[in-house]
């Protein structure tokens, strides 16, 4: 809440006098959406420090289940690194622990994801919760999923379910570069890795980040180089008369 004091809704309910849970609840009304829809509207045009005082460009909307209406939740970095990414990260880490010789990372993790949109012209983005997160997932968790996050964003259903058969017929042997450069220079980073997730300090610190950068560096410039406007079909074979 510190972080919000400079905020239209930290002044208007003035956190910088806030101590403890008690005065944030004795002040701090409790509102339906509609009451705030408007300064919601505000942040989906452009506006920003409103509710955060980081910029919010993303929007969760809701399926309109209540009034027949959807809902835009403002969604910020934050709240996707330290709720939802968070999550994710615990739950792995719980069933590693548990599972030590678990081969769950092993192979592609499959996902499918809805779809955003943008609004006005204006880069705020509205879409179904999995597509944010999707869309701002970092680049190795891109190389242990399938299909791609261009393809998990394809808006149509019918269309998106064409493209994944494709993608999973032809696999990416037609793409030797993902292969042979990519996800080899990741899985020579793997124990450097291992220290930093398991808060174990083998390595001296200059050591791991110049490798840290080596592996980026590597990993950029051959994804750099990677065509993605490529098409990839599927070929049936001609059934004999």
């Amino acid at each position: 809440m510190v972080y919000n004091i400079n905020t239209e809704v930290g002044k208007k309910y003035d956190f910088k006098s806030v101590k403890n849970y008690k005065d944030f609840s004795n002040r701090v009304d409790c509102v339906s959406y509609e009451e705030i829809s408007e300064n919601i509207e505000r942040v989906r045009k452009g506006e920003q420090n409103i509710f955060w005082n980081t910029p919010i460009k993303w929007f969760a909307k809701s399926s309109g289940t209540t009034n027949a209406k959807s809902k835009f939740i403002p969604i910020s970095y934050e709240s996707l690194d330290d709720c939802h990414y968070k999550a994710g990260k615990d739950m792995l880490s719980l069933y590693f622990n548990n599972n030590e010789d678990s081969q769950l990372l092993a192979g592609k993790c499959l996902r499918l994801g809805g779809s955003r949109e943008i609004y006005e012209d204006n880069m705020s983005y509205y879409g179904d919760l999995s597509a944010i997160m999707i869309d701002n997932l970092p680049f190795w968790a891109e190389l242990s999923s399938t299909p791609s996050q261009k393809t998990s964003l394809i808006p149509e259903w019918e269309e998106k379910v064409m493209a994944i058969i494709k993608t999973t017929e032809d696999g990416w042997d037609c793409v030797p570069e993902l292969k042979d450069e990519v996800v080899y220079a990741y899985e020579e980073a793997a124990d450097i890795i291992y220290e930093i997730n398991n808060c174990v300090r083998e390595t001296e610190l200059p050591d791991l980040i110049e490798r840290l950068r080596d592996m980026c560096g590597s990993i950029e410039m051959t994804l750099n180089s990677i065509d993605e406007d490529q098409e990839f079909e599927t070929v049936d074979e001609e059934e004999d008369d």
